[in-house]
Protein backbone atom coordinates (compact mmCIF):
# COMPACT_ATOMS: atom_id res chain seq x y z
CA UNK A 1 0.00 0.00 0.00
CA UNK A 2 2.42 2.50 0.45
CA UNK A 3 4.76 3.53 3.40
CA UNK A 4 3.00 5.37 5.46
CA UNK A 5 -0.49 4.94 4.46
CA UNK A 6 -3.41 2.68 6.07
CA UNK A 7 -6.07 1.60 3.93
CA UNK A 8 -9.40 0.51 5.10
CA UNK A 9 -12.31 -0.31 2.93
CA UNK A 10 -15.45 1.63 4.00
CA UNK A 11 -19.13 1.10 2.72
CA UNK A 12 -19.53 -0.53 -0.98
CA UNK A 13 -17.51 2.00 -3.21
CA UNK A 14 -15.88 4.34 -1.36
CA UNK A 15 -12.46 3.50 0.19
CA UNK A 16 -10.80 5.34 3.54
CA UNK A 17 -7.58 6.18 3.52
CA UNK A 18 -5.95 7.34 7.14
CA UNK A 19 -2.69 9.69 6.97
CA UNK A 20 -0.10 7.88 9.43
CA UNK A 21 2.91 9.87 8.70
CA UNK A 22 6.15 7.51 9.92
CA UNK A 23 7.78 10.77 10.39
CA UNK A 24 5.11 12.29 12.44
CA UNK A 25 4.64 8.96 14.44
CA UNK A 26 7.88 8.97 15.28
CA UNK A 27 8.40 12.32 16.32
CA UNK A 28 5.40 12.41 18.09
CA UNK A 29 2.27 10.49 19.38
CA UNK A 30 -0.53 12.86 20.94
CA UNK A 31 -1.18 16.06 19.59
CA UNK A 32 0.19 17.06 16.34
CA UNK A 33 0.95 20.50 17.61
CA UNK A 34 3.76 18.72 19.77
CA UNK A 35 5.36 18.16 16.75
CA UNK A 36 5.75 21.67 15.11
CA UNK A 37 6.36 23.46 18.60
CA UNK A 38 8.54 20.81 19.55
CA UNK A 39 11.21 21.85 16.77
CA UNK A 40 10.55 25.66 17.99
CA UNK A 41 12.11 25.03 21.21
CA UNK A 42 14.85 23.16 20.04
CA UNK A 43 16.17 25.69 17.60
CA UNK A 44 15.20 28.36 19.89
CA UNK A 45 17.48 26.94 22.82
CA UNK A 46 20.53 27.76 20.95
CA UNK A 47 19.63 31.22 19.61
CA UNK A 48 19.75 34.73 21.41
CA UNK A 49 16.19 36.18 22.04
CA UNK A 50 16.21 38.72 19.49
CA UNK A 51 16.63 35.65 16.94
CA UNK A 52 13.53 34.01 17.89
CA UNK A 53 11.54 35.26 15.72
CA UNK A 54 13.37 34.88 12.76
CA UNK A 55 14.30 31.07 14.08
CA UNK A 56 10.52 31.08 14.43
CA UNK A 57 9.84 32.16 10.55
CA UNK A 58 12.33 29.42 9.46
CA UNK A 59 10.76 26.57 11.44
CA UNK A 60 7.47 27.19 9.69
CA UNK A 61 9.06 27.10 6.05
CA UNK A 62 10.36 24.31 7.48
CA UNK A 63 7.25 23.08 8.50
CA UNK A 64 5.52 23.73 5.06
CA UNK A 65 8.29 22.00 3.40
CA UNK A 66 7.55 18.90 5.67
CA UNK A 67 3.26 18.78 5.35
CA UNK A 68 4.19 19.42 1.79
CA UNK A 69 6.38 16.82 1.27
CA UNK A 70 4.06 14.44 3.72
CA UNK A 71 0.69 15.28 1.39
CA UNK A 72 2.65 14.34 -2.26
CA UNK A 73 3.38 11.04 -0.79
CA UNK A 74 0.12 10.53 0.84
CA UNK A 75 -1.43 11.51 -2.22
CA UNK A 76 0.28 9.25 -4.70
CA UNK A 77 -0.33 6.36 -2.18
CA UNK A 78 -3.68 7.16 -2.24
CA UNK A 79 -4.43 7.55 -5.78
CA UNK A 80 -2.06 4.28 -5.97
CA UNK A 81 -4.56 2.51 -3.64
CA UNK A 82 -7.70 3.95 -5.43
CA UNK A 83 -6.46 2.74 -8.99
CA UNK A 84 -5.72 -0.63 -6.80
CA UNK A 85 -9.00 -0.72 -5.38
CA UNK A 86 -11.57 0.06 -8.56
CA UNK A 87 -9.31 -2.67 -10.51
CA UNK A 88 -9.99 -5.35 -8.07
CA UNK A 89 -13.05 -4.44 -6.04
CA UNK A 90 -14.94 -2.12 -8.32
CA UNK A 91 -18.94 -2.66 -8.03
CA UNK A 92 -20.10 -5.02 -10.71
CA UNK A 93 -22.48 -3.72 -13.56
CA UNK A 94 -22.10 -0.15 -13.52
CA UNK A 95 -23.93 0.23 -16.23
CA UNK A 96 -26.72 -1.12 -18.97
CA UNK A 97 -28.21 -0.75 -21.78
CA UNK A 98 -32.18 -1.22 -22.15
CA UNK A 99 -33.87 -0.95 -25.03
CA UNK A 100 -37.21 -2.94 -25.32
CA UNK A 101 -40.30 -0.97 -25.27
CA UNK A 102 -42.26 -0.43 -21.79
CA UNK A 103 -45.73 -2.34 -23.88
CA UNK A 104 -43.01 -5.50 -24.32
CA UNK A 105 -41.77 -5.42 -21.33
CA UNK A 106 -44.94 -5.78 -19.14
CA UNK A 107 -46.34 -7.77 -21.44
CA UNK A 108 -43.42 -10.17 -21.15
CA UNK A 109 -44.09 -10.29 -17.48
CA UNK A 110 -47.75 -10.14 -17.33
CA UNK A 111 -47.40 -7.43 -15.37
CA UNK A 112 -49.51 -3.79 -15.43
CA UNK A 113 -47.90 -1.38 -16.49
CA UNK A 114 -47.27 1.99 -13.83
CA UNK A 115 -46.80 6.03 -15.11
CA UNK A 116 -44.01 8.09 -15.61
CA UNK A 117 -42.22 5.11 -17.30
CA UNK A 118 -38.40 6.28 -17.48
CA UNK A 119 -37.31 6.97 -21.35
CA UNK A 120 -36.69 4.33 -23.62
CA UNK A 121 -34.40 2.90 -25.19
CA UNK A 122 -31.77 3.82 -23.36
CA UNK A 123 -27.75 2.58 -24.61
CA UNK A 124 -25.91 3.83 -21.34
CA UNK A 125 -28.22 3.69 -18.31
CA UNK A 126 -26.41 4.86 -15.59
CA UNK A 127 -26.43 4.62 -11.64
CA UNK A 128 -29.30 7.09 -9.94
CA UNK A 129 -31.00 6.59 -13.71
CA UNK A 130 -34.77 5.35 -13.25
CA UNK A 131 -34.87 1.96 -14.61
CA UNK A 132 -38.50 -0.01 -14.80
CA UNK A 133 -38.48 -3.02 -12.47
CA UNK A 134 -41.31 -5.87 -11.69
CA UNK A 135 -42.45 -6.31 -8.42
CA UNK A 136 -45.30 -8.89 -7.29
CA UNK A 137 -47.99 -8.42 -4.42
CA UNK A 138 -50.75 -9.94 -3.24
CA UNK A 139 -50.74 -12.08 -6.74
CA UNK A 140 -50.43 -9.05 -9.14
CA UNK A 141 -47.11 -8.11 -10.84
CA UNK A 142 -46.58 -4.50 -11.32
CA UNK A 143 -43.48 -2.92 -14.27
CA UNK A 144 -42.91 0.28 -12.04
CA UNK A 145 -39.72 2.91 -11.97
CA UNK A 146 -37.44 2.70 -9.75
CA UNK A 147 -33.89 4.53 -8.95
CA UNK A 148 -30.95 2.45 -9.72
CA UNK A 149 -28.96 3.13 -6.14
CA UNK A 150 -30.51 1.24 -2.88
CA UNK A 151 -31.18 4.16 -0.64
CA UNK A 152 -31.43 2.45 3.18
CA UNK A 153 -34.02 3.36 5.50
CA UNK A 154 -31.63 5.46 8.24
CA UNK A 155 -29.94 7.74 5.03
CA UNK A 156 -31.37 11.33 5.57
CA UNK A 157 -31.10 12.19 2.12
CA UNK A 158 -30.62 9.56 -0.69
CA UNK A 159 -26.92 10.35 -1.19
CA UNK A 160 -26.92 10.38 2.67
CA UNK A 161 -23.79 7.28 2.31
CA UNK A 162 -22.37 5.21 0.09
CA UNK A 163 -23.84 4.60 -3.57
CA UNK A 164 -25.35 0.88 -3.39
CA UNK A 165 -25.89 -0.31 -6.54
CA UNK A 166 -25.22 -3.85 -6.01
CA UNK A 167 -25.65 -6.28 -3.26
CA UNK A 168 -23.44 -9.40 -2.77
CA UNK A 169 -25.35 -12.55 -2.81
CA UNK A 170 -22.99 -13.92 -0.49
CA UNK A 171 -23.62 -11.10 2.39
CA UNK A 172 -27.40 -9.99 1.42
CA UNK A 173 -29.18 -11.65 4.18
CA UNK A 174 -26.76 -10.17 7.01
CA UNK A 175 -26.07 -6.60 5.94
CA UNK A 176 -28.31 -4.51 7.18
CA UNK A 177 -28.90 -1.98 4.19
CA UNK A 178 -30.18 -5.36 2.38
CA UNK A 179 -31.44 -8.29 4.71
CA UNK A 180 -34.91 -6.90 5.15
CA UNK A 181 -35.59 -6.47 1.38
CA UNK A 182 -33.79 -9.59 0.48
CA UNK A 183 -36.33 -11.48 2.63
CA UNK A 184 -39.42 -9.61 1.50
CA UNK A 185 -38.56 -7.18 -1.57
CA UNK A 186 -37.24 -8.71 -4.66
CA UNK A 187 -37.65 -7.74 -7.68
CA UNK A 188 -36.78 -8.40 -11.60
CA UNK A 189 -34.31 -5.81 -13.63
CA UNK A 190 -34.88 -6.74 -17.43
CA UNK A 191 -32.13 -5.10 -19.59
CA UNK A 192 -30.90 -5.93 -23.47
CA UNK A 193 -27.33 -5.69 -21.93
CA UNK A 194 -24.41 -4.72 -19.10
CA UNK A 195 -21.16 -2.92 -19.80
CA UNK A 196 -18.16 -4.36 -18.20
CA UNK A 197 -14.50 -2.97 -18.48
CA UNK A 198 -11.21 -4.45 -18.60
CA UNK A 199 -8.69 -3.01 -16.70
CA UNK A 200 -5.21 -3.36 -17.28
CA UNK A 201 -2.18 -2.12 -15.11
CA UNK A 202 -1.46 0.85 -17.44
CA UNK A 203 -4.20 0.71 -20.60
CA UNK A 204 -7.16 2.48 -20.23
CA UNK A 205 -10.25 0.49 -18.99
CA UNK A 206 -11.12 -1.24 -22.28
CA UNK A 207 -15.11 -2.01 -22.39
CA UNK A 208 -17.05 -4.98 -23.20
CA UNK A 209 -21.25 -5.34 -23.55
CA UNK A 210 -22.50 -8.10 -22.70
CA UNK A 211 -25.68 -9.66 -23.71
CA UNK A 212 -27.36 -13.35 -23.47
CA UNK A 213 -26.18 -15.75 -26.41
CA UNK A 214 -29.60 -16.36 -27.36
CA UNK A 215 -30.22 -12.19 -27.75
CA UNK A 216 -33.36 -12.38 -25.48
CA UNK A 217 -33.47 -9.86 -22.81
CA UNK A 218 -31.48 -10.70 -19.87
CA UNK A 219 -33.09 -10.42 -16.34
CA UNK A 220 -31.36 -9.69 -12.98
CA UNK A 221 -32.41 -10.58 -9.70
CA UNK A 222 -32.48 -7.51 -7.43
CA UNK A 223 -34.08 -5.86 -4.28
CA UNK A 224 -36.11 -3.04 -3.89
CA UNK A 225 -37.02 -0.38 -0.78
CA UNK A 226 -39.42 2.57 -0.20
CA UNK A 227 -37.40 5.89 1.49
CA UNK A 228 -38.62 9.06 2.82
CA UNK A 229 -42.38 10.59 2.68
CA UNK A 230 -44.36 13.23 0.37
CA UNK A 231 -42.06 15.32 -1.80
CA UNK A 232 -38.92 13.26 -1.02
CA UNK A 233 -40.55 9.74 -1.08
CA UNK A 234 -38.34 7.81 -3.87
CA UNK A 235 -38.31 3.64 -4.48
CA UNK A 236 -34.81 2.25 -5.39
CA UNK A 237 -33.25 -0.87 -6.27
CA UNK A 238 -30.18 -2.72 -6.39
CA UNK A 239 -28.81 -5.30 -8.49
CA UNK A 240 -27.61 -8.54 -6.68
CA UNK A 241 -24.15 -9.97 -7.30
CA UNK A 242 -22.27 -13.70 -7.97
CA UNK A 243 -19.09 -14.67 -8.33
CA UNK A 244 -18.25 -14.85 -11.80
CA UNK A 245 -18.54 -17.88 -13.65
CA UNK A 246 -14.94 -18.72 -15.73
CA UNK A 247 -16.09 -17.07 -18.94
CA UNK A 248 -17.20 -13.37 -17.03
CA UNK A 249 -13.45 -14.25 -14.71
CA UNK A 250 -11.71 -12.65 -17.63
CA UNK A 251 -13.58 -9.56 -17.28
CA UNK A 252 -14.48 -8.91 -13.70
CA UNK A 253 -14.58 -11.71 -10.86
CA UNK A 254 -18.24 -11.03 -10.19
CA UNK A 255 -21.57 -11.24 -12.51
CA UNK A 256 -25.22 -10.21 -11.73
CA UNK A 257 -27.66 -13.00 -10.75
CA UNK A 258 -29.49 -13.33 -13.99
CA UNK A 259 -32.40 -15.54 -13.66
CA UNK A 260 -34.66 -17.46 -16.38
CA UNK A 261 -38.17 -17.50 -16.81
CA UNK A 262 -39.07 -20.66 -14.77
CA UNK A 263 -36.83 -18.64 -11.84
CA UNK A 264 -39.12 -15.39 -11.90
CA UNK A 265 -41.74 -17.12 -9.43
CA UNK A 266 -39.52 -18.50 -7.44
CA UNK A 267 -37.39 -14.97 -6.55
CA UNK A 268 -40.58 -12.91 -6.41
CA UNK A 269 -41.61 -14.92 -3.96
CA UNK A 270 -44.73 -16.33 -5.99
CA UNK A 271 -43.73 -20.01 -5.22
CA UNK A 272 -43.05 -19.61 -1.45
CA UNK A 273 -39.48 -19.18 -0.42
CA UNK A 274 -36.15 -20.56 -1.43
CA UNK A 275 -34.86 -17.91 -3.35
CA UNK A 276 -31.09 -18.38 -2.12
CA UNK A 277 -30.31 -21.13 -4.39
CA UNK A 278 -31.13 -18.64 -7.54
CA UNK A 279 -28.37 -17.36 -6.14
CA UNK A 280 -25.59 -18.25 -8.53
CA UNK A 281 -23.58 -17.71 -11.67
CA UNK A 282 -25.13 -17.86 -14.87
CA UNK A 283 -23.65 -21.08 -17.45
CA UNK A 284 -20.72 -20.88 -19.06
CA UNK A 285 -22.59 -20.69 -22.70
CA UNK A 286 -24.88 -18.17 -21.51
CA UNK A 287 -23.24 -14.96 -22.56
CA UNK A 288 -22.24 -13.53 -25.06
CA UNK A 289 -19.00 -10.74 -25.30
CA UNK A 290 -18.44 -8.22 -27.45
CA UNK A 291 -15.29 -5.30 -27.29
CA UNK A 292 -17.26 -1.77 -27.72
CA UNK A 293 -15.58 1.46 -28.54
CA UNK A 294 -14.62 3.51 -25.30
CA UNK A 295 -17.24 6.28 -26.51
CA UNK A 296 -19.51 4.67 -23.33
CA UNK A 297 -16.62 5.14 -20.52
CA UNK A 298 -18.03 8.88 -20.65
CA UNK A 299 -21.95 8.84 -18.77
CA UNK A 300 -22.99 11.51 -21.10
CA UNK A 301 -22.43 9.23 -24.19
CA UNK A 302 -25.65 8.09 -26.06
CA UNK A 303 -27.45 6.39 -28.62
CA UNK A 304 -27.52 3.01 -30.57
CA UNK A 305 -23.61 3.30 -31.82
CA UNK A 306 -22.35 2.63 -27.99
CA UNK A 307 -23.47 -1.09 -28.27
CA UNK A 308 -21.71 -1.33 -31.90
CA UNK A 309 -18.74 -4.25 -32.55
CA UNK A 310 -15.36 -2.69 -32.03
CA UNK A 311 -14.00 -3.23 -35.37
Amino acid sequence: MGRGLNYAQGGLNAPVLCLQSSAYQRDTKRDPKQFISGHRRSNCKSLKLSDKRISHRTTRQRHRQWRGTVHAQCTRGARLVHNSFYRHISPMCGRMAITLPHDAMAQMFAASLSNDQPDEPNYNVCPTTQVGVVTSSEGMRRLRPMRWGFVPHWYDKPNGGPLLINARSETIAEKPAFREACRARRCLVVVSGFYEWERGDKDKPLPWYVTRSDREPMVFGGIWQDWGQGEDALTSFAIVTTGANAAMGKIHHRLPVILTPDQWPLWLGEDGKGAARLMKSAPEDALTFTRVGIAVNSNKASGETLISPLN
